[in-house]
């Protein structure tokens, strides 16, 4: 079984018809997790983020979507291919210049939802509401709340440019 949390890594975990086990985290619960399993903090803004799997067939410890879906197709090349020979590049400069600068303009209209719904007790909120307000420095979660009312405009911008960005080349 391979432990998962995102839903996104269970698609290809069932794509390739891999057995798993998934362990639902609170926010809270995320660092001591990733950091019991040995993982160093990553080099984004949040320190330890999911999707993680943990192979038990390997004893491989994998973290971020992509990184896994490369990990998955080199350890059970058998199965279907989650990213095809070749692409691994065009993949990557599609994630890194259209879905992250999206996801990143997007990202202040996420909390506020996310925190009302998505913070199941106070370690919770304490926690997001820490993370958050580091991820903006100087910015309130109150504040990030507002920055989202505010910014569906510049998301569709942002995509635009993206998806622009990258016709262009």
């Amino acid at each position: 079984s391979v432990l998962t949390r995102a839903r996104t890594r269970r698609y290809a975990l069932n794509i390739k018809g891999l057995p798993y086990k998934t362990e639902w985290l609170k926010f809270a619960e995320v660092e001591p997790k990733m950091k019991s399993l040995g993982l160093a903090p990553t080099d984004g803004r949040i320190a330890y983020t999911v999707p993680t799997i943990v192979d038990p067939s390997t004893q491989r410890t994998v973290t971020d979507s992509f990184a896994i879906a490369q990990y998955l197709d080199s350890a059970y090349p058998t199965t279907p291919t989650l990213v095809p020979q070749g692409t691994a590049g065009l993949q990557q400069a599609y994630i890194d210049k259209v879905i992250f600068p999206i996801l990143l303009a997007a990202f202040p209209g996420r909390c506020g939802p996310v925190y009302e719904m998505g913070c199941i007790d106070e370690a919770d909120k304490v926690h997001y509401r820490k993370t958050r307000e580091a991820f903006y420095p100087g910015k309130t979660m109150e504040d990030i709340i507002k920055m989202g009312e505010e910014s569906v405009d510049e998301t569709c911008k942002t995509w635009k440019e993206a998806l622009d960005a990258m016709a262009r080349h």
